[in-house]
């Protein structure tokens, strides 16, 4: 018997259909669970060719992890995210073979260019293979491609890197893709967690701050564009409740996590009470927090060109002109200069669209519309604070290389 976690989205005909089941050893990454039978009457019977333990798999995709994370990342342009499943249905056809045959293998890792499992036996670079992705709500992606690279490892066991024809969404897929666009606030006054935590989030590849104290947490917010807050609750200046207060008082709306060793029933409802978004007991592995931060709420915007060189300078210069924007609509609004909101709307709905960023767009111009048509005040402030929620969003992409990962043009798939 195989474990795997499968869903129930629609699965193509060539497919074996896997049964939904719950997330195995939740302390793992990615690491999926459930049960595939094998049925030898089956027209499509699964084939697996790997005899090792799952203790034995999970040690040796732990060591080439090490081993990646040590020599040839720097170079890499497409992010690598840990992506754990115990059975992933691979439908492979080598040279030779008439039709396609379905393997089920352990993954490593996946990138949004490919993909990287374990084999029992050589797979010929070139190969065209299609693997049946499972997402984090559960169902199932099939993706195309081909193999780049297969080498082996040790008692016929190959480590397989494919191509994928087409990019897809990680973070659909791994808990840890999409973070490197995040910019966190650790507010935490113990000098070792501090120390591990931070080392956690640049492993992650989040662009952290640290605060020792509440007051100082509140100062850093006022000054910068947080998306997440991880707010330890016991202070030596004030503690954590007070400083969320405080924070939300001062009109911070990103996400505020506490991250507190304070962990029974009523401690998390006075969190919740106190403004925080959710919970992270003490002490934490990278795995949970990970999870934590990787809520799609208030997932920052990127650009849809961000890809493309020429606009690079335009898109840095509109991110890094959001935050005075923000504050002159918010000052204006107070003031009730309703002409110097639509001014400032017209110019986000213009730039936004043409940067790149069209729910920008959108929203400025949904503001504008309800400024010119509506007399009902708490219309346009609704309007408003979409278009502010989205404005605090924006980011600009991290350049190429920033982040670990294999080059998809690079048979070099770890």
């Amino acid at each position: 018997m195989l474990r795997a976690r499968a869903g129930t989205a629609s699965v193509p005909r060539a497919f074996p259909r896997l049964p939904p089941t719950d997330r195995r050893n939740p302390g793992s990454a990615n690491r999926c669970a459930g049960s595939v039978t094998m049925n030898p009457s089956s027209n499509n019977p699964l084939i697996k060719t790997i005899r090792l333990s799952d203790a034995e798999i999970e040690a040796l995709l732990d060591r080439l992890d090490q081993q990646g994370e040590s020599v040839g990342i720097a170079g890499r342009q497409a992010a690598r995210y840990k992506y754990r499943l115990d059975a992933c249905v691979i439908r492979i056809r080598q040279p030779g073979d008439v039709e396609s045959k379905p393997f089920v293998a352990p993954t490593r890792n996946l990138s949004g260019k490919g993909i990287a499992f374990l084999h029992g036996g050589y797979v010929h670079v070139g190969t065209r293979v299609e693997v049946q992705l499972v997402n984090l709500r559960g169902g199932c992606q099939d993706v195309s491609g081909r193999v780049v690279r297969c080498d082996y490892l040790t008692r016929g066991l190959h480590h397989v890197g494919v191509l994928f024809d087409s990019e897809i969404a990680p973070e659909d897929f791994c808990n840890d893709a999409g973070l490197e666009h995040l910019r966190v606030l650790l507010v935490e006054d113990d000098e070792v967690m501090k120390k591990l935590v931070m080392i956690l989030l640049d492993q992650l590849h989040v662009t952290a701050d640290h605060a020792p104290t509440g007051t100082e947490a509140l100062k850093l917010a006022a000054a910068g564009a947080y998306d997440v807050i991880l707010m330890d609750m016991e202070l030596p200046d004030m503690d954590g409740f007070t400083a969320t207060r405080a924070l939300r008082e001062q009109g911070f709306r990103g996400r505020i996590i506490a991250a507190t060793a304070l962990d029974s029933a009523e401690d998390q409802r006075r969190c919740l009470d106190a403004g925080c978004d959710g919970h992270l007991a003490k002490p934490y592995a990278r795995e949970k927090l990970a999870r934590a931060l990787s809520d799609r709420r208030g997932r920052p915007l990127v650009s849809r060109l961000q890809g493309d060189p020429a606009f690079t300078a335009v898109i840095d210069a509109f991110v890094r002109e959001m935050p005075s924007r923000i504050a002159d609509l918010e000052a204006a609004m107070t003031a009730r200069q309703l002409d110097r909101v639509a001014r400032v709307a017209r110019s986000l709905k213009g730039e936004g669209g043409s940067c790149g960023f069209p729910t920008i767009d959108s929203a400025a111009g949904a503001l504008e519309t309800a400024l010119q048509s509506s007399d009902d005040d708490e219309v346009v402030r609704v309007m408003l604070n979409q278009l502010l929620e989205l404005c605090r969003l924006v980011r600009s992409a991290p350049s190429a290389g920033s982040t670990p990962g294999g080059n998809a043009t690079d048979p070099d798939i770890n």
